[in-house]
């Protein structure tokens, strides 16, 4: 699978567009919710702004999020943010990869060590732009 540089990624079909509305204000992420133009680009694609807005709500709690082929057909991926201090992230380490290769409970077994090395990344990103 090749994605070319400056590829629009659905935030409400991947796992870092849902963490990057989870940090927002429920009342922001709402109003941007209720202006994007949701459909189904898989037949997992979560296209109830309802449903939706209670994923990203369990998200706040976890900070973690998946994509279970809600983008592409037989690709899926989990994502955590890189913390930035009192800020809001903005970025996240995820991975991703076909079914075929890994299923998406293994794709979370990866997990503590992304944590550890968006971590990592978050020390890096704060001391180089303070």
């Amino acid at each position: 699978m090749y994605l070319p540089v400056g590829t629009h990624v659905p935030i409400w079909a991947s796992a870092s567009g849902k963490l990057f509305l989870s940090q927002l204000s429920k009342a922001k992420c709402k109003r941007i919710i209720d202006k994007i133009s949701i459909h189904a680009l898989t037949t997992n694609t979560q296209t109830d702004k309802k449903r939706l807005m209670h994923t990203i709500a369990e998200t706040r709690g976890t900070r973690i999020r998946i994509d279970n082929e809600e983008f592409i057909p037989g690709i899926v991926a989990c994502a955590v943010l890189i913390p930035n201090g009192e800020n809001e992230a903005f970025a996240t380490v995820f991975t991703h990869g076909p079914t075929v290769r890994k299923t998406l409970d293994e794709l979370l077994g990866y997990v503590p060590i992304m944590r550890k090395d968006a971590n990592e990344l978050s020390v890096i990103f704060n001391r180089d732009y303070e």
